[in-house]
C-alpha cells in the first residue's frame, strides 16, 4: 500500500493511463489524402515525417496532421518508419479500428512496398523466411538470427538494370561526403554499423562481395507476411540486395537521401461493405526521380 491507500499496481496503471487524457496536438500542415470515406482516412506520408508523435504534447507527425484535418483524433492502424514514405491508414471510429486490428492480427491484411535495391536478383521472384532479432552490436539495428521472431517476406522483381554503375557506392555506416547531416545516422551508430559491416555480422549473413558493390540495381515489390521492425530492409539485405539510401543496412549515395522504400498499397476487408478495398499511394518525387535516374520503370497505379 502507498500514501494514497491504493495497491501499487493500481497506482502504476493509473499513472500509465493519465497521459492519455492529454489531447494530441492538431497540426494545420497540408495533408495528401488518397482515400476517405465514413470509416477510413488514408494519406500519403512523406519521408522525414513520423507516423505518430514522440510525446502526446508534441506535434509534427502524420497523426497530428490527420487531427488537424478531421478535427478529432482517429485511430492509427499501423506505422511506417520515419524515412519510409507511403500509404498510412487510420480508422475514424472505434468499431472500424477494432475490425481492422482483428484483420492485422490474423495476418489478413495484404501490404505491398516498392524498394530500390542493389544488384539484380537471379530469379524474378523469391522469398526470405528468416527470424529477426536484435543486432548484438548495433542498438538500432535488427538482423536475421536464430531465436528471433518469425518473419516472412515475398519479393517480386518489377524492373532491373544490370548495367548501371552505382558510384560513389558507400556501404552502410560510411556516409558519403555530400550526404546531408539530416540523413546521417548518429556518429556512434555509424561507427557501430561500420564495425559490424567489417566483421561480416551486419546482415546476419556474409557481407556482399566487394566486387559486386555498385553493379546493377533493381525495383522490387516486397510483400511482408509478418510485421517485424525493419523487416523488409533486413530481409532484402540478407538476400544480398540491400536498399539504396539505407543508412543502416544498405548503400548510401547521391541517388536518394533516405532508404528507398515506399509503402505502395494496403488491402483489407472493408468492415462497412464486407468487400476487399485497396488503399494505395504513388511514390513521392524523390523515389520516382531515383528510379528514373537508375533506368528503372515504376509500375502504373
Amino acid at each position: 500500500m502507498d500514501i494514497l491507500q491504493l495497491p501499487r499496481n493500481r497506482v502504476s496503471n493509473l499513472m500509465a493511463r493519465a497521459p492519455r487524457s492529454i489531447k494530441l496536438v492538431a497540426d494545420s500542415e497540408p495533408l495528401q489524402v488518397v482515400w476517405e470515406d465514413a470509416h477510413f482516412l488514408a494519406v500519403l506520408k512523406p519521408p522525414g515525417l513520423r507516423s505518430a508523435p514522440v510525446h502526446r504534447f508534441l506535434g509534427g507527425s502524420a497523426l497530428n496532421h490527420m487531427i488537424g484535418y478531421l478535427g478529432y483524433e482517429p485511430h492509427l492502424l499501423h506505422r511506417l518508419d520515419m524515412n519510409t514514405s507511403g500509404v498510412l491508414l487510420a480508422a475514424k471510429d472505434r468499431a472500424t479500428a477494432s475490425a481492422a486490428h482483428a484483420q492485422f492480427r490474423a495476418k489478413a491484411v495484404s501490404k505491398a512496398y516498392l524498394a530500390l535495391a542493389l544488384g539484380t536478383p537471379r530469379s524474378s521472384s523469391f522469398s526470405v523466411d528468416g527470424a529477426i532479432g536484435q543486432h548484438p552490436a548495433v542498438k538500432v539495428a535488427r538482423q536475421v538470427a536464430q531465436g528471433g521472431q518469425p518473419a516472412l517476406t515475398h519479393m517480386e522483381v518489377l524492373s532491373s538494370n544490370p548495367g548501371v554503375q552505382l558510384h560513389p557506392a558507400v556501404p552502410a555506416g560510411q556516409p558519403p561526403s555530400n550526404s546531408s547531416s539530416a540523413n546521417e545516422p548518429p556518429a556512434a551508430t555509424a561507427h557501430a554499423v561500420a564495425a559490424a559491416v567489417a566483421a561480416g555480422t551486419m546482415w546476419g549473413c556474409a557481407a556482399p562481395d566487394p566486387s559486386s558493390i555498385g553493379q546493377g540495381c533493381c525495383l522490387v515489390c516486397c510483400r511482408p507476411v509478418t510485421g517485424r521492425t525493419h523487416q523488409i530492409r533486413v530481409h532484402m539485405a540478407h538476400a544480398g540486395h540491400p536498399l539504396l539510401g539505407d543508412e543502416v543496412y544498405g548503400l548510401e549515395g547521391p541517388w536518394i537521401g533516405r532508404q528507398a522504400l515506399h509503402a505502395w498499397s494496403l488491402t483489407l476487408q472493408h468492415p462497412g461493405t464486407g468487400q476487399p478495398v485497396t488503399f494505395s499511394a504513388p511514390p513521392p518525387d524523390d523515389f520516382a526521380a531515383a528510379a528514373a535516374a537508375l533506368g528503372l520503370v515504376l509500375p502504373q497505379q
